[in-house]
């Protein structure tokens, strides 16, 4: 699958920070369900291992059979916001935000925050990666986890050189 051209928002290698936001398909708590089910997050990020996620609660993503992360959940407030620690191996531990904001038709605005982030630019581009994941599972059109990679570094290429564009317009813009 080849990287997607729009830019979803920005990535700031001073600050550590990522931000980005994409319109999907589902209301807030279609896709709560599929930010924190063990059933669904299979198909956009990573495979659930120990606590069901709640409030508190701790676990593990197996992205790859070899690679894991490590996270508490610090934020809880069903539907509309999920705050997690982040920590990967070889990493600075950071934090994740997602935040879910209904939309008209059905439709929910999902943005993810990433903060302490050795490698912003990287980041953006898998968070990239992942909200189109996120969004055809959401269709019902689950992607190949085989593609994942095809086209990330083009992508992060243009979070590199399209930041200051990204960041000063709304990311859904055309």
């Amino acid at each position: 699958m080849p990287c997607d051209a729009q830019l979803l928002g920005s990535a700031d290698e001073t600050t550590g920070e990522v931000h980005l936001s994409l319109v999907v398909s589902g209301d807030a708590q279609r896709v709560w369900a599929a930010l924190t089910s063990a059933r669904e997050l299979p198909t956009w990020i990573g495979r659930l291992a120990g606590s069901p996620l709640e409030a508190g609660s701790e676990f593990d993503l197996w992205h790859e059979e070899a690679v894991k992360s490590s996270h508490v959940v610090e934020g809880w407030g069903p539907p509309t916001l999920l705050e997690l620690t982040w920590d990967f191996p070889d990493e600075t531990p950071s934090r994740v935000t997602f935040h879910l904001d209904a939309q008209v038709d059905a439709n929910t605005l999902v943005t993810v925050e990433h903060r302490g982030l050795d490698d912003p630019i990287s980041y953006a581009a898998g968070w990239h990666r992942h909200l189109t994941y996120l969004a055809s599972h959401l269709n019902g059109q689950d992607l190949a986890w085989e593609s994942f990679w095809d086209g990330f570094d083009a992508l992060a290429d243009k979070y590199r050189t399209g930041t200051e564009r990204a960041s000063s317009r709304h990311p859904n813009d055309r």
